[in-house]
């Protein structure tokens, strides 16, 4: 197997433990803050708000890799170079000159962090039908 696809085995193996861990100590949290609940909806619950934590962490990744904040970046560089003449050669940038650049430098979206989040989503959703 080559060495990135291991890579992402492991880290995919990291969020399911972490997701997990999460769970359980969300479980424990509203079994004892809830004496009335189920099991079952204590770990609906949590598997829930795990869930969408780990997809909002991918979709906001998603949205960073397609230059959704550049806007925003280039907006606050471009405030900065008001305050502080020291950047002259940013004062003549166009923001498609600094989306162009910042292409290159984008991190890759999480795909397993937007798995994990799925797929806690899906468990969450099949407790609350057996509730």
């Amino acid at each position: 197997m080559e060495r990135e696809h291991k890579i992402k085995i492991f880290s995919l193996a990291i969020y399911f433990a972490a997701a997990g861990l999460i769970v359980v100590l969300l479980y424990f949290y509203v079994s004892r803050s809830h004496a009335d609940y189920s099991p079952a909806h204590a770990w609906c619950d949590a598997a829930f708000v795990t869930g969408i934590i780990f997809a909002s962490i991918s979709f906001l990744s998603l949205v960073s890799k397609c230059g959704g904040f550049d806007m925003l970046s280039f907006a606050f560089k471009k405030i900065k170079s008001h305050f502080f003449r020291k950047e002259n050669s940013f004062a003549h940038e166009t923001y498609f000159d600094y989306t162009e650049k910042k292409s290159s430098a984008r991190k890759p979206f999480n795909w397993q962090a937007f798995v994990t989040g799925l797929l806690l989503l899906g468990l969450s959703l099949a407790l609350l039908a057996l509730c």
